[in-house]
């Protein structure tokens, strides 16, 4: 059932409706790989730049959903690999500054094993030497998704990067790219994997082809592979993914966020009043007998339609 619709029962007597959600604020939260390579520069130093960068675009809309670790709001955030080396090499985390108009990004470097939420190792602008041992350096990023930068719940999109030295990052990790609610478990799963550069990226097996296994995402307690699905599908947690088998062959994901905890507006009976002069129709409780034995009929039981069974007068 879509919002607004609703399922009217016999006779017009009652009906179930979706009148829709427990808030109209959402964010749009768009990732899509880079077809080109762009130019970031130092955070600290916004006159070194850093050219021949492709990776992944986060977009918000509104403006200002995306939060890095200093709680700084943007609109834009960047996953940043060097288009010759891949992420075998370095990795960047960074957002655009639309007041320098440029995409700002880290030029020191971690050497990270297992960096996640909370990490020690990570500050707003991080970017991550995974040239170790094949397999072993590992590092997360969780960009906190929050309607607008004021909203009153959490999300986090978490991208994990690892290092390998024959397929590049993202192949062998367990959930690469994903969206949970703040303090719960990833709800949805994005399967990017490595194209054909150690820098460009797909969703699922095919590039720019909606497939079933392109996302995973959980509901009713059920993991689900929704890569094709035509309509919006909503996550256990809250999270609403849009249009998927639109945005999977564009290699695109797009889900949206509430500004609140995700809750149902639905309705069971009738909604307004009677019309003047109209009948308004209710379902009232039978609080007398309408079945009688042959023995118990009397004056007041003739004065009244009944149909007679064996021994058994229903009155009507």
């Amino acid at each position: 059932m879509k919002e607004t619709e609703k399922l009217t029962l016999p006779n017009n007597y009652v009906e179930l409706g979706f009148e829709g959600w427990n808030t109209a604020n959402f964010a749009t939260i768009t990732i899509k790989p880079q077809s080109s390579t762009v130019t970031a520069y130092n955070y600290s130093s916004d006159t070194t730049a850093l050219t021949g960068l492709q990776g992944f675009e986060i977009e918000s809309i509104p403006s200002g959903s995306i939060v890095g670790l200093a709680n700084n709001a943007y609109t834009k955030a960047y996953v940043l690999f060097n288009a010759t080396t891949g992420p075998v090499g370095k990795v960047y985390f960074g957002f655009y500054d639309t007041v320098k108009q440029k995409i700002l990004v880290n030029g020191s470097f971690v050497t990270t094993s297992a960096q996640g939420i909370n990490g020690t190792a990570l500050v707003e602008f991080t970017s991550a030497d995974l040239s170790g041992a094949s397999g072993v350096d590992t590092i997360m990023y969780p960009f906190k998704l929050k309607y607008a930068g004021v909203g009153d719940q959490d999300y986090y999109l978490n991208v994990t990067v690892s290092a390998s030295s024959t397929t590049g990052g993202f192949v062998n990790s367990v959930a690469p790219v994903s969206f949970q609610k703040s303090g719960g478990a990833a709800t949805i799963k994005l399967n990017y994997v490595n194209s054909t550069s150690m820098s460009l990226f797909k969703l699922g097996g095919t590039a720019a082809s909606a497939e079933e296994t392109d996302i995973n995402a959980t509901t009713e307690g059920s993991v689900s592979t929704i890569g094709k699905a035509s309509q919006d599908i909503v996550d256990d947690s809250g999270i609403i993914v849009v249009s998927p088998t639109s945005n999977t062959a564009a290699d695109k994901v797009a889900v949206k966020i509430p500004s609140k905890d995700l809750k149902v507006k639905a309705y069971f009976g009738k909604i307004g009043a009677a019309t003047a002069g109209g009948v308004y129709k209710v379902i009232s409780p039978v609080t007398s007998a309408i079945a009688v034995m042959d023995t118990e009929v009397t004056a007041t039981t003739k004065t009244k339609n009944f149909v007679t069974v064996g021994v058994l007068v229903l009155t009507v």
